[in-house]
């Protein structure tokens, strides 16, 4: 059975990159985006993955907070990728990190 997967706030680059992963990996996305200014930040990130999604068994939705507690409880993992734990580091690195992590 795929894991569902719970992407809070996947606005970035290093989101689309992770998502991509864990599409590999068989996971089912759940995008976290509960108000309007974070459902245009996200851009096109739900197409782009309902477009890789396509031939696969991989489900990709959008969540915000009306939906959120039906969700929960079919979510195994909870991810925040647009959290930057070192702003030291550039942007570049972060996406290599996420890259190698959940490639």
């Amino acid at each position: 059975m795929p894991l569902s997967t719970l992407i809070l706030y996947p606005h970035s680059s290093p989101s689309l990159i992770l998502c991509e992963g864990l599409m590999r990996e068989g996971h089912n996305l759940h995008l976290y985006c509960p108000a309007e200014v974070n459902r245009r930040m996200v851009y096109t990130i739900p197409i782009d993955l309902n477009i890789a999604a396509i031939g696969t068994n991989t489900k990709v939705e959008m969540t915000d907070d009306e939906n959120l507690p039906e969700v929960l409880k079919l979510i195994d993992v909870v991810v925040c990728p647009s959290l930057d734990v070192l702003p030291d580091k550039s942007r570049s690195d972060f996406i290599k990190l996420c890259h190698i992590t959940f490639k």
